[in-house]
């Protein structure tokens, strides 16, 4: 990979440096040295997340319960008197 330097004919040329990329392959990723999922984990079959509703963690829905089971006992009158 080298650098390509261009003649400056325009002043967008003028400093214009790219990276040569024609000695790199082209073709389908080395068999060997790729490896596949183990996993889907909830993804469909173009390898998207298919639902983010599911991905709460277990402390995130636990504080979420709490909050909703004090909510349902002041409503209710079981909580403490004022």
């Amino acid at each position: 990979m080298a650098l390509k330097q261009f003649r400056p004919v325009t002043p967008g040329t003028r400093l214009l440096v790219l990276i040569d990329r024609s000695g790199l392959w082209k073709g389908r990723p080395e068999k060997s040295l790729t490896r596949g999922k183990v996993d889907p984990a909830g993804r469909n079959s173009s390898g998207n997340s298919a639902s983010s509703a599911t991905s709460i963690s277990a402390a995130a829905s636990s504080a979420l319960s709490e909050r909703w089971s004090g909510s349902s006992m002041i409503r209710t009158g079981q909580g403490s008197s004022p």
